[in-house]
């Protein structure tokens, strides 16, 4: 696994977990993009 791979799984982890906590209008997958 490379390591680009391993950031790609923790940011879409990350991004379900915010969406659960905040609500899914809150955070855009280009939203997610620039935070990651």
């Amino acid at each position: 696994m490379s390591k680009k791979e391993r950031l790609r799984l923790v940011g879409r982890k990350f991004i379900e977990l915010a969406r659960l906590r905040y609500g899914e209008n809150t955070i855009t997958p280009q939203q997610s993009q620039d935070l990651g």
